[in-house]
């Protein structure tokens, strides 16, 4: 049972990064596209911020489970 718990928590710690990782790149990203002017890049972000909002939703279910 232990191990379960610790398994699932690790997991959930790799989700966490990655999402991490996800926000980061977008936040990067968006300096780039402001400091730019580029509307395609800021587009890009835009859209893939649902990617972030899957990840995040996707965590708190994982977490109530």
């Amino acid at each position: 049972m232990r191990t379960d718990y610790e398994r699932s928590l690790k997991k959930l710690q790799d989700k966490v990064l990655s999402m991490g990782s996800m926000v980061e790149h977008a936040i990067i990203y968006s300096l780039d596209a402001m400091k730019n002017r580029d509307m395609v890049l800021a587009e890009r972000i835009v859209k893939e911020d649902a990617l972030i909002n899957e990840k995040r939703f996707e965590i708190e279910e994982d977490c109530i489970h």
